[in-house]
């Protein structure tokens, strides 16, 4: 995987995260999104809507990450998650909650995503405490 990394430069943030206040993400497993993960987001959608909080809820579609080789999938996984951790922490930096699922094959996206944005986080109040 080192010698020929997973080629992410085209993923971006589904709509309506940059800027966001409070993100809810959800990466389908490896068959791609099905009727279980349209019921999580319906649901999460209705129950926000009932306690009228505000938040973003996105399905994130991964599949043109795939790779033929499935022994690839937790790196591919991995570098897409990593990227929309970043990009989540650099875009929308009033976020304050973030709840992010991950079925199956997607705890990898899922868990980089976390991983990404505590260290930046961390990294950002190591700076702010320094000052």
């Amino acid at each position: 995987f080192l010698q020929n990394p997973t080629d992410t430069s085209a993923l971006s943030l589904p709509p309506g995260c940059a800027a966001a206040k409070n993100v809810f993400l959800v990466f389908h497993g490896r068959g791609g999104p099905d009727r279980e993960t349209d019921d999580l987001l319906a649901r999460v959608r209705a129950q926000d809507a009932a306690a009228k909080f505000e938040r973003t809820v996105a399905l994130v579609d991964w599949r043109p990450y795939f790779e033929s080789d499935a022994a690839r999938i937790s790196f591919a996984g991995q570098a897409v998650g990593r990227k929309l951790g970043r990009a989540l922490f650099a875009e929308a930096p009033g976020l304050r909650t973030l709840h992010v699922v991950g079925t199956s094959a997607g705890a990898w996206p899922a868990n980089e995503v976390c991983t990404a944005t505590s260290r930046r986080r961390r990294r950002r109040r190591r700076r702010a405490e320094r000052r």
